[in-house]
């Protein structure tokens, strides 16, 4: 299968979002200014859409705001209750205690998904 990757729109305030393989998503970058939902709620679609028994998603932000963090919050919840996903995983890349503690009070609201963290400080 060849590969194909798809990038939803990024500015350094927006998050950078790369779809890999159709089952591989990836965000990372700055999510602090402008409209955040120019980038999530396309994504908020795709997970709701997304066809597959294997779900990878990784996160690594720098900084995001908190209208961001409830962005972020529903597209993962949205993926979460995606029936069709058998298999969801997250990696959720971090640097401080901060950004550790919103990745934990995010993966209180998931039920289906297995969830990594990895210190990058």
């Amino acid at each position: 299968m060849k590969e194909r990757e798809n990038t939803f729109g990024s500015k350094l305030e927006y998050p950078n979002i790369h779809i890999k393989n159709e089952a591989h998503l990836s965000i990372s970058g700055n999510s602090v200014n402008g409209n955040p939902e120019d980038s999530f709620n396309p994504l908020i679609d795709w997970v709701g859409a997304f066809k597959g028994d294997t779900l990878k998603i990784e996160i690594n932000l720098n900084f995001i705001s908190c209208r961001s963090a409830k962005l972020l919050l529903k597209v993962l919840i949205t993926a979460d209750n995606n029936e069709g996903v058998k298999d969801k995983s997250i990696t959720w890349y971090f640097k401080d205690f901060e950004d550790k503690r919103l990745g934990d009070m995010i993966a209180l609201d998931l039920k289906n998904f297995k969830i990594k963290f990895f210190c990058l400080g």
